[in-house]
């Protein structure tokens, strides 16, 4: 039987980052001049990426009726492959010896299961049930949506301060690079 991560919790993360935020902005960091301003800035981004995903998922059902799988995945793919750019996770990203970031690799569990959720899509998969592409959709979304705040976790600042990974329900085995 399948695993999915729905957009449940996409809720319970964006209830959590908005009171965060209201709380940051209650005490004043959202001015530039403020020291915890990179904070209101990171959550800020947060917010704002977890409501983007779910008013795309949301109307994502009325996109899926009216246009093709590659049209659906180029939206979909689309939109989420922008994050994981240098520029926007604040330059180069750590490598191991070998030159392969440490990101994305099977030694991080975000990895694995954004790969898996994007993996369930191959050459035999049925796009005819709709129910099921939408489901394994919304998982992928999820599990992308992990691994980039995994990713700014670990690139910048860390907001939750190790709280991340039970947040979210995983134990990451990655360290904080230097």
């Amino acid at each position: 039987m399948d695993f999915y991560f729905g957009i449940d919790l996409l809720q319970q993360l964006r209830q959590y980052y908005e009171g965060r935020l209201s709380l940051a902005l209650a005490k004043g960091f959202d001015q530039q001049d403020a020291k915890y301003h990179w904070l209101f800035k990171e959550l800020e981004c947060r917010v704002s990426t977890l409501r983007k995903l779910m008013s795309m998922i949301s109307v994502l059902p009325e996109f899926m009726c009216r246009q093709t799988e590659e049209q659906i995945f180029a939206m979909v793919i689309g939109h989420t492959t922008t994050w994981f750019s240098n520029e926007n996770l604040g330059g180069e990203q750590p490598r191991d010896a070998k030159g392969n970031c440490l990101y994305y690799q099977d030694t991080n569990p975000y990895w694995v299961d954004m790969r898996e959720a994007m993996d369930r899509f191959t050459l035999s998969y049925d796009y005819t049930h709709l129910s099921t592409f939408y489901a394994d959709l919304a998982e992928y979304i999820v599990m992308t949506v992990r691994l980039y705040f995994f990713i700014r976790e670990k690139q910048f600042r860390p907001i939750d301060r190790g709280k991340y990974d039970e947040l979210v329900g995983v134990k990451a085995a990655l360290p904080t690079p230097a």
